[in-house]
């Protein structure tokens, strides 16, 4: 994943924090002034005005984060997507004799996808032969061989949309961070 893409969702996670600590310090000032109030009904009112501003607070903290993190997200999406088109320059010619030559099996096509892990227009024209091959097996013979197929697409899959896994775990485990 792009490096500004985990800098820009750890800063809006930052900035949430930031918004909510200083609402709850203010909630926790506001208390503490009241409880100098002589009036009890005065400072429950301030009290309960510091809970609402507190609130909203949160709120808009989250809110502010959520929609963030959506449009960020959005950003990543399209990145990979634009990455991921096709390119004529990236198709290895020696490669695609081995894929139209039938003879491979799967353990063939998952070092292949290994070795063109990078290579966006390469893992696009594994998966379907991938695909293909796992259609065509003996689904009571070949149980096994359809399995490692399944694993060669689910391995290109993950290839191709590793930067939205990462973006996803990072978000995941920031948002933890953020329930403590």
């Amino acid at each position: 994943m792009d490096n500004t893409f985990e800098q820009r969702l750890t800063a809006l996670y930052d900035t949430a924090k930031k918004q909510k600590s200083a609402a709850l310090a203010q909630l926790q000032k506001t208390k503490k002034a009241s409880e100098e109030l002589k009036d009890k009904d005065a400072a429950e009112a301030a009290c309960a005005a510091a809970e609402r501003a507190y609130s909203a607070a949160v709120t808009d903290a989250d809110a502010t984060l959520n929609a963030g993190r959506a449009a960020l997200r959005a950003e990543v999406k399209a990145d990979i997507h634009a990455r991921s088109l096709v390119s004529p320059s990236d198709v290895v010619p020696a490669a695609i004799t081995l894929l139209d030559s039938g003879i491979m099996t799967a353990d063939d096509l998952l070092a292949l996808a290994d070795q063109y892990s990078d290579n966006f227009t390469m893992l696009r024209l594994i998966m379907p032969r991938a695909r293909q091959a796992m259609c065509t097996a003996n689904t009571t013979r070949d149980h096994n061989e359809r399995d490692a197929l399944d694993r060669v697409i689910d391995k290109c899959l993950g290839y191709l949309n590793a930067d939205l896994i990462a973006f996803d775990r990072l978000d995941a485990e920031l948002a933890g961070e953020q329930v403590d």
